[in-house]
């Protein structure tokens, strides 16, 4: 007969498994709410120009991946993931998902481990169980963090990069003798910063949290001489190491300074960004002013978090607020740079010091309906979302247009596209792309619109659409006029004979023949 387990054991076998079953419940949720309809909607310009830039030669993305403003880490996971599992949505888009799962698994295990094991004010088990609980259902409900991580794009990546980094970095400062938890921050935050520029922003509030910890650590007569030592040494590592792209982003800056998408800073246009980064993703804001009450409420959420002086609370805080403040910093003295999308690295940590703040509450009768609310808002939020997003697959769109000039096109018609966007996209889809060519220049357009992944011998002018021995060709213009969207507009040597149109969530697409005269 067995001997019973010591009570010691048993409470510790007991926590094993209300902790792995959490887990497990928070990633099943993360999961239904990211795969559901991961394949449905086709690629739009963003997706497709990460597709294509993925399958230069590995020398040949470098180069280009400095023409444009976004590192090359991710397109070079891409490059192997498209290797192995192809280009079609449902698999192509899982790489997102699963760092957005890692994400979530971040957010979890970082809070639990964080008030549970601190040196530090420690937490209850059952209280540092229950925060770890409501950051992760806060990550994995946030229609922010759903929506990128149903697309081709590296901000699903960044988020679990900021997270993991952030965890490893709090891990360090409780061991500073550690060499392996160092030289895992640093890899960590290295991989951010080669993954997306907003990485700069983390690393800022990485270096201010070590800072505030080590000041704080001194006035408490406590030793800092190690985690200075060792603080100092990771950030320089970090920073030589990303130097080579740093100087890259210097160039770039200034290409964003030149020309951009993003319309001029103003506070209607701050407080939609904070409407789409906490609340309804995708549907237009009907008024900004609430955006800009939750962040001023965020704001207090992270002071409060911050008054808390444990290196934890520090490091989240002070991490989620940099990379909210800097782009606005960097906004109001240059070019704007305000989008969701860019909050989405400092939002993550938001979600985990909204927890924390929670689980603070002394009486579990009132901190349990606060979660359920905050909850239950972003689960509105997330069904919101996915209502959209199907309604956004019903239209064919440039998939739609392709197979209508594939079953109508005569021997070598080809197909010119009014813009490099939708030039990219077609690509993707099309299995005669050789047969397609962008109208102008390559120096008529801006580089947000994907030149950096077009050729000089892939655009044709007017003058060079004449001088060829076509009898026919077609034309894909896109309904909406702005400086970058324009028709194409070919000389008088062309008639139009036939126009069709095919719709997405972006727009009206028109597929237009044109006969020689």
């Amino acid at each position: 007969m067995n001997p019973v387990p010591p009570q010691s054991d048993r409470q510790s076998w007991g926590t094993y498994v209300r902790t792995a079953l959490l887990l497990l419940v928070t990633l099943a949720v993360a999961a239904a709410t990211r795969l559901y309809g991961l394949g449905e909607l086709n690629y739009w310009f963003d997706e497709s120009f990460s597709i294509r830039m993925s399958l230069f030669p590995v020398t040949e993305m470098f180069a280009r991946c400095g023409e444009d403003t976004h590192p090359p880490l991710f397109f070079l996971l891409l490059k192997g993931w498209t290797m192995a599992l192809g280009q079609v949505e449902w698999p192509t888009r899982l790489l997102s998902t699963l760092w957005s799962l890692g994400a979530v698994a971040c957010a979890f295990g970082f809070t639990y481990e964080a008030l549970w094991r601190a040196d530090e004010r420690p937490s209850t088990e059952s209280a540092a169980l229950f925060a770890a609980t409501i950051a992760g259902l806060a990550v994995a409900l946030s229609p922010l963090q759903i929506s990128w991580a149903q697309q081709v794009r590296m901000y699903a990546q960044v988020t679990c990069l900021t997270l993991m980094s952030t965890w490893l970095l709090w891990r360090a400062v409780e061991r500073p003798g550690s060499g392996l938890r160092w030289l895992a921050f640093v890899l960590v935050e290295i991989a951010g910063l080669y993954t997306h520029v907003t990485m700069l922003f983390v690393i800022a509030g990485h270096f201010l949290a070590l800072g505030a910890v080590i000041v704080l650590r001194c006035k408490a007569g406590v030793s800092t001489r190690l985690l200075a030592q060792r603080s100092a040494f990771a950030m320089s590592a970090v920073g030589l190491t990303g130097l080579p792209w740093i100087l890259v982003i210097r160039a770039q800056h200034a290409r964003v300074q030149d020309d951009f998408w993003i319309r001029p800073f103003n506070l209607d246009l701050l407080g939609e960004a904070f409407v789409k980064c906490f609340g309804v993703y995708q549907r237009p804001v009907p008024d900004p002013s609430l955006g800009l009450w939750l962040g001023q409420g965020m704001l207090i959420i992270l002071a409060l978090v911050a008054a808390g002086r444990r290196s934890f609370d520090l490091l989240v805080a002070l991490t989620a607020a940099m990379p909210f403040v800097l782009l606005i910093a960097v906004s109001l003295m240059s070019e704007n740079i305000v989008n969701a999308r860019y909050f989405i690295a400092g939002h993550s940590l938001a979600c985990v010091a909204v927890a924390v703040l929670i689980s603070r509450v002394p009486w579990w009768q009132l901190k349990v309906p606060v979660a359920a609310s905050v909850l239950g808002i972003l689960a509105y939020c997330t069904v919101d979302y996915h209502a959209w997003r199907e309604t956004a697959a019903q239209g064919a769109g440039i998939p739609g247009l392709l197979s209508t000039w594939r079953d109508h096109r005569v021997a070598n018609e080809p197909l010119v596209f009014s813009n490099p966007m939708f030039y990219t996209t077609g690509q993707i889809y099309s299995e005669v792309s050789d047969k397609m060519k962008i109208f102008g220049d390559e120096g008529d357009y801006p580089f947000f619109v994907g030149t950096a992944v077009t050729s000089h011998d892939e655009y044709l002018s007017a003058d060079e659409i004449d001088a060829q021995a076509w009898n026919s060709i077609w034309v894909c213009d896109y309904g909406q006029r702005e400086r970058f969207l324009n028709p194409v507009q070919l000389s008088n040597s062309w008639q139009l004979v036939s126009e069709t149109s095919t719709k997405d969530y972006s727009g009206t697409f028109y597929l237009r023949r044109y006969d020689r005269r």
